[in-house]
Parts: C-alpha cells; structure tokens; sequence
C-alpha cells in the first residue's frame, strides 16, 4: 500500500513457492471457484509447449487450430489438456 506494508495478498503470495504472477493466478483461482482450470493452465505454462512448429496450411497446423482459444494461448493449452483427458 502508500505505507509500503505488505497487504493480506502479498503475504498469502509471499509463502508460495512459485513466482508472483504464477502464484496470484492459484490465489485467485481459489477465489473464483476455478481450480481445476486455473491449475492446469499454469502447470501447462511452466513446461515446454506441446507444439511443433509445422508449415501454415499444413494438416496438423489445421488440427492444432480446432485447439485454438481467441482468449490466448494459456487456454489453448487447456482445450489440449481436455481433449487429451477426453481421448485417455
């Protein structure tokens, strides 16, 4: 705050083991009833992405594009995730 006291999220935060942003998204995905979503876009974020680079127009460069979110890459990791939950 102006005093530069830590507020109730900073301490909550400060005991994580994970960095800041990493660990506000878990915070908050407690608060917002979304955990399990939240949860498995961040340990998607923290390992090497599943996507080759392949040439546009190619057929897995069609497949991947059933995957993609227009709200960014961290949720199409997630469509992958459940897609591969699905088929598993």
């Amino acid at each position: 705050d102006q005093d530069e006291e830590v507020l109730p999220l900073g301490a909550v935060l400060s005991q994580l083991p994970v960095d800041l942003p990493m660990g506000k998204l878990l915070v908050l995905s407690a608060v917002l009833g979304l955990e399990d979503e939240l949860m498995t876009i961040a340990a998607a974020l923290t390992v090497q992405s599943p996507f080759l680079r392949v040439d546009p127009g190619s057929p897995a460069a069609t497949l991947r594009q059933t995957f993609s979110s227009e709200e960014g890459d961290a949720f199409t990791l997630l469509n992958v995730f459940d897609e591969w939950i699905r088929v598993k």
